[in-house]
């Protein structure tokens, strides 16, 4: 459901009509077309689509990775919606879109969500996932253009692509420029800039961050006796993890009540991919699905649980297949036995952390403002906690405490068990992703800039609220 915004006044009364039940069924739909899922977008082209209700099209919005960026104009002649849909009013004007310079974007990976907002508040939503490619700057202007004196052109049939060898930008070094011809935008657009794996895509490798990343530590605590050791390393297609899963940092006391297991060594042995890229399919991971990704001690993250509800009076905190799957943070009603750090202990002596390392962040320092790389995830990509920057975009722009993109349902399903026993939020199923509410993706990641990566990355955040760490990856494994 909506929420109302002073930007859009109108909404107000749609919603009210929604959430009082005068709301009649009615068709819509959406579709971006424009730029092309899974595609390059480079220099300044359209942001398009088209978008029908039987009630109407109030507004569309756009935003970028996760972000509200602006209104499109809608209205635009649509025959061929027309005649797919001919018996919705309005379909022949159904067209949105307007021109967009992509070079102002950071070069890299990025998302764009198209939202349609009818009459009555209903919404529906496209989203598309692209890579923006091109030259240094976002502008050239006439006495600074890029130069062809000294080049060569030629044709790559197999990929039909345009190859520029040697054009001259500004005062650097000549590039090598490849160019393809692009159907929606009908043109040929920019898809690299350098070689195949240069840069300019905004990271091509993560190495060599983190690769020489190594820790002992000694522990003498009364729950915890045994030494830590943790050590990354990388070759050349892979980061690289051995650790004995044992934390090096204060622990709580284990076993306790709540969680009868004791912290022992593990054989830790990852290794991921240091030329990450962002999939067409998102990953669901977790327990038996597979890790999600390693805090940089070598301890596993692991932010669902085992626990369950059947019915009410029906719930289990290592049975998994009922309906209603508890989460360990965020609920006063199931114990889980977890300590200050979101971690507790598996049966087979695996601590792992639900949440927020926070005796991890304050071993490294991380305790004011700023952005600190905690781990990896499983596809490859770095995780930070907690802090990023204002505008994912400008390292410039100051830090603030990151917010998921997760809401409370709306309306609560019958078969649930009853709210006055178990609030909202006790289980997963509570929670739903909705596009724009908070900072960031439904993988609780987004696309930006960050101090190890100036160029942009995509990037992972355990946040102070669900689902704490990612629940899912969006690169390829």
């Amino acid at each position: 459901m909506e929420y109302i915004t002073s930007r859009t006044p109108w909404r107000a009364l749609a919603i009210l009509l929604a959430l009082t039940g005068h709301v009649e069924a009615q068709e819509a739909r959406i579709r971006l077309e424009e730029p092309v899922d899974g595609k390059v977008a480079s220099g300044i082209t359209n942001i398009r689509g088209w978008a029908i209700a039987s009630q109407g099209i109030e507004v569309i919005e756009i935003f970028l990775d996760g972000q509200f960026a602006f209104e499109v104009p809608y209205g635009g002649e649509r025959k061929d919606v027309e005649s797919a849909y001919p018996d919705v009013t309005g379909s022949l004007k159904s067209g949105f879109g307007q021109t967009l310079n992509y070079a102002s974007l950071s070069r890299g990976a990025h998302t764009v969500t198209a939202r349609a907002i009818t009459s009555t508040g209903v919404y529906i939503e496209d989203t598309a996932q692209f890579t923006v490619s091109g030259l240094p700057k976002e502008f050239y202007p006439e006495d600074s253009s890029p130069s062809l004196r000294g080049a060569t052109v030629s044709i790559d049939a197999d990929q039909e692509e345009i190859v520029i060898q040697n054009l001259t930008v500004s005062e650097s070094e000549p590039v090598r420029v490849v160019l393809a011809w692009q159907v929606a935008s009908q043109s040929f657009q920019i898809q690299r800039v350098g070689d195949d794996t240069d840069e300019s895509l905004g990271v091509s490798r993560t190495d060599p961050i983190g690769c020489d990343y190594a820790d002992t530590t000694t522990n003498n605590q009364a729950s915890l006796s045994i030494t830590s050791t943790a050590s990354w390393a990388c070759d050349e297609v892979s980061r690289d993890l051995v650790a004995n899963g044992i934390p090096d940092h204060e622990v709580g006391t284990f076993p306790n009540r709540n969680n009868p297991n004791t912290i022992s060594a593990q054989t830790v042995r990852a290794a991921l991919t240091l030329t990450p890229r962002l999939s067409d399919v998102t990953t669901f991971m977790g327990g038996p699905t597979g890790t999600t990704g390693y805090v940089l001690n070598g301890v596993k993250i692991d932010a669902g649980t085992a626990g369950s509800c059947f019915s009410a009076n029906n719930c289990s905190l290592s049975n998994p297949r009922g309906s209603w799957h508890i989460e360990a943070l965020g609920q006063p009603h199931f114990d889980f036995g977890d300590d200050f750090n979101h971690a507790h202990v598996q049966p087979g002596g695996a601590y792992h952390y639900h949440g927020i390392p926070e005796g991890f962040l304050t071993k490294i320092g991380a305790l004011g403002a700023d952005m600190a790389l905690i781990g990896w995830a499983a596809d490859g990509f770095p995780i930070y906690a907690r802090w990023g920057y204002n505008n994912p975009q400008d390292a410039r722009s100051g830090v603030k405490v990151i917010r998921a993109s997760y809401e409370l349902v709306q309306t609560v399903p019958a078969d649930r068990p009853s709210t006055d026993l178990y609030q909202l939020g006790t289980f997963a199923e509570d929670w739903q992703y909705r596009v724009g509410s908070g900072d960031l993706d439904q993988c609780n990641g987004r696309f930006g800039v960050t101090p190890e990566f100036p160029l942009g990355i995509y990037h992972y955040y355990a946040t102070d609220t669900y689902p704490y760490f990612q629940r899912c990856v969006t690169g390829t494994l």
